[in-house]
């Protein structure tokens, strides 16, 4: 499952939930891409649980708190 939603720029992004490095269920990472600017390098977030917890947290967030657990996550390396 996806979401979208808007940045502070005014900027589209969409998040979804994925596994941890190496395909382990924990934690699970919540990962957002940028859909105006497909350069724009990912950014991704470690939940406290399995993937399956990263994905209630993106289907049920409003998206002032799409926009709040985005400003929490950090670039992908």
């Amino acid at each position: 499952m996806r979401a979208s939603f808007l940045d502070d720029r005014l900027e589209e992004w969409e998040s979804y939930a994925t596994t941890a490095r190496g395909g382990m269920p924990i934690p699970g990472r919540i990962v957002f891409r940028c859909l105006s600017d497909p350069g724009k390098r990912p950014r991704v977030l470690e939940v406290n649980g399995d993937r399956a917890e990263a994905e209630r947290l993106v289907v049920r967030s409003s998206e002032s708190e799409l926009q709040g657990l985005f400003r929490a996550a950090g670039p992908i390396l």
